[in-house]
C-alpha cells in the first residue's frame, strides 16, 4: 500500500468557473434593440424598453416601431391594422373614430 511517511497522490480537479465572463463587444438585450432604432428615437425608445416611459410615449413608441421609424407623422394617423390592440391610442392618444372589429 503506502508507505510510511508518503501522502496518497490526488488527481488534479479542474476547476469549475462559475462565472462566465461575456465577450466585451456584446450588449445587453435593450441596448442591441436601442442601436437599431433612429438616433431621434433612441431615448424615448430605451425608456419604454424598462418600463420608465408614461403609458401614452409607450405606445407612441410601439407604433412608430410598426411603422419602421419612417413618416410616423403621416403613417400613424392613417394606420389601418385594425386588429392591433393599441389601435384606439396609436400616437399616444386615444381616438374617438373606433371602428368595429
Amino acid at each position: 500500500m503506502f508507505q510510511k511517511g508518503h501522502k496518497p497522490v490526488r488527481k488534479a480537479t479542474p476547476k469549475i468557473d462559475s462565472k462566465v465572463e461575456k465577450p466585451s463587444n456584446t450588449l445587453n438585450p435593450v441596448e442591441e434593440l436601442v442601436n437599431r432604432v433612429p438616433k431621434l428615437y433612441q431615448n424615448q425608445y430605451r425608456l419604454a424598453l424598462i418600463g420608465k416611459a408614461s403609458y401614452s410615449k409607450a405606445i407612441k413608441m410601439k407604433c412608430y416601431e410598426c411603422c419602421g421609424f419612417e413618416d410616423v407623422r403621416e403613417r400613424v394617423p392613417e394606420c389601418t391594422v385594425f386588429s392591433c390592440p393599441l389601435w384606439n391610442y396609436r400616437g399616444g392618444k386615444r381616438r374617438k373614430d373606433n371602428v368595429s372589429v
